[in-house]
């Protein structure tokens, strides 16, 4: 949290009378309350000033707030503030290159500048938890009403904290909304939950179509006939990607639905591991390492798409398939005494990425331990063999490494930081500060040398 920037923003509002408020096309909750909040802040703080909340409006949103319609725009005096949305073309309802002033608020990793004043936290849950820092670090007065909506975009955005990020932070400061304006927590959930039987029937429609690929990567194309058969819009089928966190089956899905008024295919992305907003950034989208979303024009750009990325994945298993067989043909030639700490050691992080695993679907070792029957000792025991065989694996691949004498200079490894930082939508700083130190990076880079050394010789 940049405490000063929020202090700029507070300032930079407090100069102006009129401002203007913008999202992204094709709304999501989080979109709507962010700028329903912010307007609503700033009138409540500053009665005199004219705000006014743009884009269409969604009458499934209508919960959250009312969005304005402004005769005029006075291009000159006028604030413009984007929330929720990383790059110009996916603005909705205004050209903000004619504007003099421009405040960028958001927490997808960046895509463009705006070309004015910018915050950008990617470790934020929600534009709204960027909208409750300012409010906590400045002057700015809220009330149970604007809470409410804050709250909306939250928990919605993070699928009930299901998503990362969400770290003990974001329920501090929802616990204290909570009890400070006295929030009937069940209605919010009430708002945002509460769907039609229509709309469970077509939930039941997708899981029964659902196509699950060999690698857990689910996906369907939701055609609008098969969509309005159900008195469901395309909308609201496409924002049911966001029920089907917990499967067991698949790691990565994808929805699609057509997008009328555009005329284009929308699609969904989700991920319990992989970062997927790479993918998304490759067919005109972007988002979250975990959640995003991308657009199409054609179905059959799509379903080229789809194969194209069905066929990498296949490469990529057999890739794997192959490194193991030569892995393991190695490692049988491995005359070495394992140490048995070193073989706990690598058992523990297992177990650890394990537990991250579990808490992304929302669950922990001891929701685990009570679902399966199973015992922190009977999962050290299952992991001993796979533990003993990655050790004796960093062993030959380090061994590679030096005889092949792999170096990197400093230059490389600075390079290599910033593309992970930029993937992972944090900074470099922050990257080092997670490893501990920047020669995890270049071991990294040195493993992954060896491992191509292998794969070239065999």
């Amino acid at each position: 949290m940049n405490k000063d920037t929020l202090k700029k923003i507070y300032n930079e509002i407090k100069k102006h009378d009129l401002i203007y408020i913008v999202r992204h096309i094709g709304p999501d909750p989080d979109a709507i309350s962010s700028e329903v909040a912010l307007r609503d802040i700033i009138l409540l703080n500053f009665p005199n000033k004219k705000v006014y909340s743009l884009g269409a409006s969604v009458s499934k949103f209508k919960y959250i707030g009312h969005i304005d319609k402004p005769l005029d725009f006075d291009y000159d005096k006028a604030l413009v503030i984007t929330l929720d949305v990383p790059n110009k073309s996916r603005i909705d309802g205004l050209n903000i290159d004619k504007f003099k002033s421009i405040i960028k608020i958001d927490h997808h990793p960046f895509v463009e500048s705006f070309n004015g004043l910018e915050y950008i936290d990617v470790n934020a849950c929600s534009t709204c938890e960027i909208l409750l820092d300012l409010v906590n670090n400045t002057k700015l007065k809220i009330n149970p009403e604007i809470a409410r909506v804050l709250l909306i975009g939250i928990i919605s955005d993070s699928n009930r904290f299901l998503f990362n990020p969400v770290d003990d932070k974001i329920f501090f400061k929802v616990g204290e909304v909570i009890k400070k304006y006295k929030i009937n927590i069940q209605n919010i959930y009430k708002d945002i939950y509460m769907r039609p039987m229509s709309e469970i029937r077509l939930m039941g429609y997708i899981a029964s179509n659902l196509k699950v690929t060999k690698n857990k990567f689910a996906y369907i194309i939701l055609e609008n006939d098969i969509v309005s058969s159900f008195n469901a819009d395309a909308s609201s089928a496409s924002n049911m990607v966001n029920d089907f966190s917990n499967i067991e089956e698949f790691v990565v899905w994808l929805f699609v639905t057509y997008d009328t008024k555009n005329q284009l295919y929308k699609v969904n992305i989700r991920s319990r591991g992989p970062i997927i907003n790479e993918l998304a950034s490759n067919y005109n989208g972007g988002g979250h390492k975990y959640s995003s979303g991308a657009r199409v024009k054609t179905k059959e750009e799509l379903e080229n798409k789809v194969k194209e990325e069905l066929q990498k994945e296949e490469q990529a298993k057999l890739d794997d398939i192959h490194l193991d067989k030569v892995l393991d043909k190695a490692m049988e030639n491995m005359k070495i005494e394992l140490n048995e700490e070193i073989v706990d050691d690598e058992i523990h992080r297992m177990i650890h990425e394990y537990e991250r695993q579990l808490k992304m679907q929302g669950l922990d070792m001891n929701k685990y331990f009570e679902l399966t029957g199973d015992t922190e000792e009977g999962l050290h025991k299952k992991m001993e063999g796979e533990a003993t065989k990655r050790v004796k694996c960093r062993y030959l691949i380090e061994e590679v490494a030096k005889k092949e004498n792999i170096d990197f200079t400093k230059e490389e490894v600075d390079a290599k930081a910033k593309e992970m930082a930029e993937n992972y939508g944090i900074t470099v700083d922050e990257l080092i500060k997670a490893y501990g130190t920047i020669d995890v990076v270049k071991y990294d880079m040195t493993m992954h040398k060896a491992l191509e050394i292998i794969k070239e010789n065999n």
